[in-house]
């Protein structure tokens, strides 16, 4: 089976970045990255520097999409540009055939909201291509489930969880609030509405805490989620259902990752890898014939999100 080719949009660490780690992640989970799109020239020259120091790869930048694609043979795009550019280079992908990774939050309400995520979604279902959002933190629900048992996740009624974002006001809910809703869908997977949504805070750079129901097919769940700015790093997160709080800890030795409770360490995979390294294996399955995943939890999240970022007080 030849190797799925990615290109990527947004390689580089500017405005927290994550491109060059999930440029690294997609190349061990077996894929090819010859190119990346870039704004600039100056841009592709830092953007190849990151790419090469901290990935190990030797890509070519381009500033033309279309341009791009002459030059090189590529099933999907890795769309890891601020959230306000996502819609456009979804529709680019649509136009071309592209399979496509996205950075979270997919599509921001201020371009169409989630009726625009839902007519994207559409398109790339009827051409069969694979989409995926770049939320990873499901991927812990199995150390989570080893640290505090398997009834821990059966039918919990309270979900709670804590994330250090660096913006302020509504950004920290766009920056963030993909992260709970993806848990909160792994465990009631058609769960596609909330309700009772309120917000503490004052829309500036303070903490803001966002109040929720959910209200799925299996579960309904009082949440809450705390967001507030932390010069700790690795900045501090953690999740919780019912009673049972886990902190993610990372070892600054070798980057390791836990979950932890009172003196309890339960060894995690890296979540973003682990995610990175299921969309290259479903990339490669649909590039032979296999269906591609349903898209609905996508749209739901998107619906969501929307919901809960118009609760923030303007500042």
């Amino acid at each position: 089976m030849n190797s799925p080719s990615i290109a990527l949009i947004g390689a580089r660490r500017a405005h927290q970045g994550l491109g060059p780690f999930v440029a690294k992640f997609l190349a061990q989970a077996g894929a090819s990255i010859p190119a990346f799109l870039g704004t600039s020239q100056e841009s592709n020259r830092l953007a190849a520097e990151e790419l090469r120091s901290i990935a190990g790869l030797v890509c070519e930048g381009f500033t033309d999409l279309d341009e791009l694609l002459r030059a090189h043979e590529v099933h999907a795009l890795a769309i890891l540009s601020p959230p306000e550019t996502h819609a456009q280079y979804l529709e680019q992908a649509l136009e071309r055939g592209l399979h496509v990774l996205c950075e979270k939050p997919f599509v921001l309400e201020g371009r169409d909201g989630a009726d625009g995520v839902e007519a994207l979604l559409k398109g790339f279902r009827e051409q069969g291509l694979l989409v995926r959002e770049n939320c990873q933190w499901p991927r812990l629900l199995p150390a989570f489930e080893e640290l505090f048992g398997a009834e821990s996740l059966r039918a919990p009624k309270r979900f709670a969880m804590g994330l250090s974002p660096s913006s302020e006001g509504v950004n920290m809910g766009s920056d963030s609030l993909s992260h709970p809703l993806s848990l909160l869908q792994a465990l009631d997977p058609g769960l596609a509405r909330v309700c009772d949504v309120r917000v503490q805070g004052d829309g500036g750079p303070g903490p803001h805490t966002v109040h929720f129901r959910t209200l799925g097919p299996r579960l309904e769940m009082d949440c809450e989620v705390h967001l507030a700015d932390s010069p700790e790093r690795p900045r501090p997160a953690w999740f919780q259902f019912d009673s049972n709080r886990a902190q993610r800890l990372i070892r600054a030795s070798d980057y390791a990752i836990f979950l932890g409770h009172a003196d309890r360490l339960v060894p995690a995979p890296d979540p973003m890898e682990s995610h990175l390294r299921g969309f290259v294996h479903d990339l490669a399955l649909t590039l032979h014939g296999t269906p591609a995943p349903d898209t609905s939890p996508i749209l739901h999240r998107a619906r969501m999100l929307t919901d809960l970022l118009a609760a923030f007080p303007s500042t």
